[in-house]
């Protein structure tokens, strides 16, 4: 089950990004706007509130991600060093090689995946 949240947590970080974009766009334009006086500054600050609000949100996305990553892997039975806490490890930090090593002992360990393998 946690493989499945993995899945459908990934996709989510490129809309995460997007709505963080966003957000820098308006909070400039917001404050562009202020400077000129053409706008209050509550609009400002209900802005950067939106952004930090985004932000707040990829960082749990984050996290969660990393929590599952881990799930998957002790599920999986994958050797303690390889999720061993260090600091390459921490929420928010990138993530190169090991998804794609769960996602390779996903494929090898599912036994409906070597069994139509099989079948062929």
């Amino acid at each position: 089950m946690g493989y499945l949240e993995l899945v459908k947590v990934r996709p989510l970080f490129g809309i995460a990004a997007e709505k963080r974009r966003r957000a820098d766009k308006i909070v400039a334009v917001k404050k562009e706007r202020r400077v000129t006086a053409r706008g209050l500054p509550v609009e400002v600050t209900k802005a950067q509130l939106t952004l930090a609000q985004v932000s707040k949100r990829i960082l749990q996305m984050e996290g969660r991600k990393d929590e599952l990553i881990l799930f998957v892997a002790i599920s999986w039975g994958s050797p303690r060093s390889n999720h061993g806490r260090d600091t390459a490890e921490l929420p928010g930090a990138r993530k190169t090689g090991s998804e794609a090593n769960l996602i390779a002992m996903a494929g090898r360990s599912n036994t409906r995946l070597m069994a139509a393998g099989n079948r062929t």
